[in-house]
C-alpha cells in the first residue's frame, strides 16, 4: 500500500501515472490486529483531496520494477563500495574496481547478505 503522501512524492519523480498502471487505487484501508479484528479504517478519498494523489495498493515487486527501470542506467550492480567522498553539493563513490561515479544522492542497498 503506498499512501496518498507516498504518491505524491511519485508524482513529483514523474512516477505517479506509471503506479498507477500497475495498482490498483484503495479508496480505504485498514489497521488490523493480529487477529484480523479492524483497529483502525483510513479515508484515502479525504487523504487523496488533501494530497491530491489517491492511495495505492501495488504488488511490492511491481513497485520494485518499474522503481529499478527508472534509475536503471544510474544503478551500479555487483560492485564493492571502497570510499564515498561527500561535498556541499555532490557524493563521490570510488568502487574496488578503481571506477567511479559522482552524483547527487547516494542509496546504498547492499541487500540481505551483505558482508
Amino acid at each position: 500500500m503506498l499512501g496518498t503522501n507516498a504518491m505524491k512524492v511519485y508524482d513529483r519523480l514523474g512516477m505517479a501515472s506509471v503506479l498507477t498502471t500497475r495498482g490498483m487505487p484503495a479508496d480505504h484501508f485498514f489497521v488490523r490486529d493480529n487477529q484480523w479484528n479492524v483497529l483502525q479504517t483510513i479515508d484515502n478519498r479525504q487523504l487523496k483531496e488533501r494530497f491530491g494523489q489517491p492511495g495505492l495498493s501495488i504488488h511490492r515487486a511491481s513497485l520494485q520494477d518499474e522503481l529499478i527501470r527508472a534509475v536503471q542506467e544510474q544503478v551500479q550492480w555487483g560492485k564493492k563500495c571502497m570510499r564515498v567522498e561527500q561535498t556541499a553539493t555532490a557524493v563521490s563513490v570510488h568502487f574496488e574496481d578503481g571506477s567511479h561515479v559522482d552524483g547527487d544522492v547516494l542509496v546504498g542497498a547492499d541487500g540481505l547478505r551483505s558482508e
